[in-house]
């Protein structure tokens, strides 16, 4: 380009030079003839300006932008994907930032680079320590390569963290002789575990608990009994639960062998059914003394034994079935002197 005006300049000169030689008689050949070679190099200039600007711009917005900007959130844990850039010329690495209520409203629309996700390799960046409120976020990555940069993809959708998936807990019960211990699927630390079990054919007997610790270890439990078991979660800065587990029963062993359960029952019936036989035969053999001392007989006292005849008492049984009326006369004494 530097040639080109130079020569352009020293064309100009020539035309200067062989006007003033020649005076004002120039043609109007002469003068179309430099018009044409000035817009000549005039539009030599442009062309070569975009081409050194094309150059220019091309380091800062010649990416593609990542597509599929997606975000997924499991459990309270919060993950911004995307597809890789594929382009050439080395490593492509990915900035991402988020904007809460906060930054909307208070801050202007500020966006806040996600510290964790600077100049990462991989198309995945956990937002969850960001994503601190109950209230909408919008993300966005860019990505860059050796001083070049894409322009910002966003999630199409705002995201709130209630909109979390719960998962239903798995878990395994071990029993032991005076305990049970759960052990958990592994949680984050905001999620606690819900636990309802009870015996089994005793449902309203439930009893339900909330722990954070992993394994879990029930006490106050029954031998030889027979548990069953249901878990689910709960976020409470979400206010949400999971669906409940399917259901699980386990026994509790117990420290007597296998044998003395029905050994016992049996010789308890025959202990009953002996004591049953010895008492009947006992009544039989003692029935008349029960008699004796249940309904005794009185004797009739001699006082009422007057000339012979005996007073019958009330509830005295005698052969006869006809009665005999006695007058019992008080004893008179007469004294001598009346």
């Amino acid at each position: 380009m530097v040639l080109k005006c130079t020569a352009l300049s020293h064309t100009l000169s020539a035309h200067r030079g062989s006007s003033h030689y020649t005076g004002e008689n120039v043609s109007s050949t002469h003068q179309r003839m430099e018009l044409r070679e000035i817009w000549r190099a005039a539009l030599y200039t442009i062309f070569m300006l975009l081409v050194f600007g094309s150059e220019l711009l091309t380091g800062f917005e010649n990416l593609p932008a990542p597509q599929n900007v997606l975000l997924s959130s499991i459990d309270m844990i919060h993950l911004l994907r995307w597809s890789p850039v594929l382009v050439s010329g080395g490593s492509v690495r990915y900035t991402v930032e988020f904007q809460g209520e906060h930054e909307r409203e208070y801050r202007n629309g500020l966006w806040q680079e996600v510290l964790e996700c600077l100049d990462i390799v991989h198309p995945v960046c956990n937002v969850t320590a960001d994503i601190s409120s109950n209230v909408d976020y919008d993300l966005r990555v860019r990505a860059t390569q050796e001083g070049r940069v894409s322009p910002w993809a966003s999630i199409k959708n705002m995201f709130n963290r209630q909109d979390t998936v719960l998962t239903v807990p798995g878990f395994n019960v071990t029993a032991r002789k005076e305990s049970l211990q759960v052990d958990f699927t592994e949680k984050p630390k905001s999620i606690v575990f819900v636990l309802k079990y009870w015996p089994k054919g005793a449902e309203h007997q439930a009893v339900q608990v909330t722990s954070e610790q992993n394994p879990f270890v029930l006490v106050r439990i029954e031998e030889g009994v027979t548990y069953c078991f249901q878990a689910w979660t709960y976020v409470e800065v979400i206010h949400k639960s999971s669906n409940v587990s399917e259901l699980q029963c386990v026994s509790i062993p117990s420290t007597l062998p296998s044998w003395v359960a029905p050994t016992a029952v049996t010789a308890s019936l025959i202990a009953v059914i002996v004591v049953s036989i010895i008492l009947l035969v006992a009544l039989q053999k003692h029935l008349h003394l029960m008699k004796y001392f249940c309904c005794p007989k009185e004797m009739l006292p001699d006082s009422l034994d007057v000339d012979g005849y005996r007073v019958k008492l009330y509830g005295e049984k005698t052969n006869s079935e006809t009665w005999d009326t006695v007058l019992i006369l008080p004893e008179i004494t007469l004294n001598s002197g009346d």
